[in-house]
């Protein structure tokens, strides 16, 4: 009579920074079926792992969160410095009917800090003579709390001459004391506790002639 698998054996994590990939072997017995799929379960213990809540939207499961068929996983977008518990299920084709609950293999692992991910869109709102205004957007992972954004600007093709930079609190800026008619490169990057994230791609902006 067919049943329910066992649980998977085997499970392990690796952790990289927010994101931790899970690799498991297939249950033992598998209830006299062959139909096995696997479902995810993300708890986040932020005090201890006796306190667990569910992870809600926030993490991103690669390539989904239920009905794997194979035997790994990636969970993105999880957040710095926290405690999760990852349980795997087993199930396939009489898991729903059967009134036992579903068996699991449970891992728990802690997230690193992380620096933020790249600014990836910057774009200018006006342009003066001497004052060029720009706008962004915090990045997708912030991974902590931002502290203050660094723009990086110089003139087109002199970087490795000289480059100038301004701090910002906010995800705009105005530079000012440039020259008149020229063009400049501005790039920008976030930094939080764990240090600065990556400059955001170059974006190019004449400043009007006198």
């Amino acid at each position: 009579f067919p049943g329910p698998p066992s649980a998977p054996v085997n499970l392990i994590s690796s952790v990289n920074g927010t994101s931790v990939t899970l690799e498991w072997a297939p249950p033992l017995d598998l209830g006299g079926r062959n139909d096995i799929t696997y479902n995810a379960v993300c708890r986040r213990c932020p005090w201890a792992l006796g306190h667990c809540e569910t992870c809600g939207s926030g993490p991103r499961f690669v390539p989904q969160q239920t009905s794997l068929v194979r035997a790994s996983l990636m969970v993105a977008n999880l957040l710095a410095h926290m405690n999760y518990s990852f349980w795997i299920e087993a199930v396939n084709g009489v898991s729903d009917l059967s009134p036992e609950p579903r068996r699991a293999a449970v891992v728990n692992i802690t997230t690193n800090q992380a620096a933020p991910s790249q600014v990836v869109v910057i774009r200018q709102e006006r342009a003066g003579q001497t004052s060029v205004s720009l706008l962004w957007q915090e990045p997708e992972q912030p991974n902590g709390i931002i502290l203050e954004y660094e723009i990086k600007y110089y003139e087109k093709d002199k970087e490795m001459q000289s480059y100038s930079t301004l701090k910002a609190v906010t995800t705009r800026a105005t530079v000012s004391g440039l020259k008149p008619g020229t063009r400049y490169m501005f790039q920008v990057r976030a930094r939080t506790s764990a240090g600065c994230g990556r400059f955001s791609q170059a974006m190019e902006v004449e400043t009007g002639k006198p």
